[in-house]
């Protein structure tokens, strides 16, 4: 049941992350997108050809600022992940072996009584065949004495 809980801790994460980058990259085409609008726009735009080169140049600037910003944030938000990720695995991890260090101990002790239970037993059985031995030794003598 542990490691079932573990398991979908982990893929309910991976979930949440795929989801979030999917967004991400329909933000990022979106902006790809405007961008080039805005150029096919400007270059359909009754201006001159210096002022046209002037605001394309300004806004590929913009668009390559905007890029590096958001490859910026993607990165620390990746980084972040994974730090959480390794994080929750290292927890994970410590409370599966104690999980296994509480199971061994048990079943050490188990064996244990068990080992001890089989030597009372054998010490009864040795007991119980001297008795019937000493009764039937008994029974032997008196049935000669009669």
């Amino acid at each position: 049941m542990f490691f079932k809980s573990m398991i979908e801790d982990v893929l309910n994460k991976r979930e949440q992350e795929r989801k979030k980058a999917a967004a991400k990259g329909a933000t990022t085409g979106l902006t790809i997108g405007a961008a080039i609008g805005a150029v096919v726009g400007l270059l359909y735009a009754p201006k001159s050809g210096k002022e046209t080169r002037e605001e394309i140049k300004e806004k590929a600037n913009e668009t390559k600022v905007d890029l590096k910003l958001k490859a910026m944030d993607a990165k620390d938000n990746l980084s972040q992940k994974a730090n959480e990720t390794k994080e929750d695995l290292k927890t994970k991890i410590e409370q599966t072996k104690q999980v296994v260090n509480t199971t061994k101990e048990g079943l050490k002790k188990t064996a244990d009584d068990t080992k001890k239970n089989l030597e009372e037993t054998k010490e009864a059985a040795q007991d119980t065949k001297e008795a019937v031995d000493k009764t039937q030794n008994d029974l032997n003598k008196m049935n000669n004495n009669k």
